[in-house]
């Protein structure tokens, strides 16, 4: 993340007295969210920022000054190549008719050389609108392209038909000087991949300039599958066959997206540029099982699902304020429905210990798929969390003034360490045994005994389906009362106003499929 190249020259003074050299050179150790917590007058200063993804973004009716060279452009600040970008607008086709023109018809030949000129001015509509499109986002982002023809398949999820040939166009854009290219490769030492990343170049962006179709307009296409399966082991997303439950699912989305696409969600008042709305279920397929629809499920997809709840009290609806409703303590619910039992306590109170780590031990107990694991986990992300506050801390210190207060630097570093969850969870843990673990772990076995011989066998994914099938029926209900819902798994939100009624669908969807009644809080 390179905040130089987006602000251009000047000072910023933040609230906490920080210079923007500062700011630009904590942005480069501490996420994006932790960065406007810190600095809440560098957002202020510059409203057309948020945050998107963990990343700082740009409102509609705004654009970034500065493109990165070639050199500055980041493998990990980028989005990856959506192949069902697509839009209708007329202006749409103002530069792809001109780059297709000038570069494509008549020069480039597909490798298969079963591409017609009308298949090859549709891919490049594709790619170029995504390039649109994150441009408008962010000049300093790129986009991630796999150059493995056999990505393109054509399958259900690749409803816009895109070749495999697709590479190959890439290859000849950027010969032609259209976009810039940056090779892929492979960190052997941490066995980390990085796709090739794109971006377009000065002769693309001045057509982006003077032909600008509304951003609003460029969406996913109407054909993308809104059911999906993915691998558990390989991450990919795999084919099936439909049945009942793909066929119900895929309509109750179709209308859900419908009324999305018909309500402005925003930060700020303003929709994100290039910021998805689609929401799609995803299943997971496991060796462990036959049926492919038996674990997971959840809905994913929507930009809100990746904003903190710092940012939600920006979240607007219509324009309207929101409210988020959540089911309280809904896994060890589900777990205690699987033995005809109510919970009727709270499952994750000791006093031994701060209960949100007693809640954070028992539920990845409830993820793990044995016990040996869960002590893996914490001891890995202990260590690893408290090695990057750390370096953090210390290349901090050498960032500031050291003329600075010593007291408003800790406040600083305190502020951002107390930020993420993870750090002030794990700080509790930092110097418990396993052995130690074992007995908290005892404990809340002991607290939950109905349901002890679920924990650590690998529950989770499965209470995903339930709870994903909770989701999906106050997401039918709502829409069909004309109510948008963001959902984020067991909680959702919606404009204020509506919070009644939306609670009353949560406890009916819920207590239709677990037979208990599971109570809603307000977030």
């Amino acid at each position: 993340m390179i905040i130089s190249t987006w602000i251009g020259d000047g000072v910023i003074h933040a609230n906490e007295g920080l210079e923007y050299s500062q700011v630009h050179a904590l942005s480069k150790i501490f996420p994006a969210r932790c960065l406007a917590k810190l600095c809440p007058s560098f957002i202020q200063i510059w409203p057309q920022l948020h945050i998107i993804n963990n990343q700082l973004s740009v409102l509609e009716g705004e654009n970034l000054h500065c493109n990165p060279a070639p050199h500055e452009r980041s493998y990990t600040h980028s989005v990856p190549f959506d192949v069902h970008t697509w839009s209708d607008h007329p202006e749409s086709n103002t530069f792809v008719d001109k780059v297709f023109a000038d570069h494509v018809e008549g020069q480039w030949i597909p490798k298969d050389q079963k591409s017609t000129p009308k298949n090859a001015k549709h891919y490049l509509k594709v790619l170029l609108l995504h390039l649109y499109v994150v441009w408008k986002r962010d000049r300093s982002l790129s986009v991630s392209v796999s150059m493995r023809p056999k990505s393109y398949k054509q399958d259900r999820y690749n409803a816009l038909h895109i070749s495999r040939n697709t590479p190959n166009l890439i290859h000849h854009l950027k010969d032609r000087g259209v976009i810039g290219y940056k090779k892929g490769w492979k960190d052997y030492g941490s066995l980390r991949g990085y796709q090739s990343i794109i971006w377009p170049e000065a002769c693309l962006i001045d057509l982006f300039e003077h032909a600008s179709p509304p951003t609003e307009s460029v969406t996913a296409h109407r054909n993308i599958e809104l059911v999906r399966v993915k691998d558990r082991k390989s991450k990919r997303l795999v084919d099936y066959d439909d049945n009942e439950l793909t066929t119900s699912s895929r309509e109750v989305l179709r209308r859900f997206n419908e009324l999305l696409n018909d309500t402005q969600i925003a930060l700020g008042g303003t929709d994100p540029v290039g910021a998805s709305k689609m929401c799609y279920r995803t299943f997971t397929q496991d060796e462990s099982v036959e049926d492919p629809f038996e674990l997971g499920g959840r809905i994913y997809g929507g930009w809100w699902q990746d904003e903190g709840p710092d940012w939600r009290d920006k979240l607007t609806i219509n324009g309207n304020q929101v409210v988020e409703l959540d089911y309280h303590s809904l896994h060890p619910r589900l777990l205690y429905a699987l033995v005809k039992q109510e919970l009727k306590h709270d499952p994750y109170q000791l006093n031994s210990i701060e209960r949100s780590a007693s809640k954070l031990l028992f539920l990845t107990a409830i993820n793990a798929r044995d016990e040996s694991s869960i002590y893996q986990a914490f001891r890995h992300q202990s260590s690893s969390n408290s090695r990057k506050f750390d370096s953090r801390h210390d290349q901090a210190h050498d960032i500031l003034d050291p003329d600075d207060d010593p007291a408003n630097i800790e406040h600083i570093l305190g502020m951002m360490k107390s930020f993420d969850r993870k750090f002030r969870v794990f700080d509790s843990f930092k110097s418990v045994t396993n052995t130690e673990l074992k007995e908290i772990l005892q404990s809340l076995k002991q607290l939950n005994e109905p349901i002890a011989h679920f924990l650590c066998n690998d529950m989770g994914i499965k209470l995903q389906r339930t709870d994903s099938d909770i989701c999906m029926k106050v997401i039918d209900d709502m829409t069909g009362r004309g109510i948008p819902v963001l959902p984020i798994h067991d909680s959702f939100i919606v404009e204020k106003g509506h919070e009644e009624v939306l609670r009353e669908v949560m406890e009916r969807s819920a207590l239709e499929i677990v037979e208990f009644p599971v109570r809603v809080d307000m977030k």
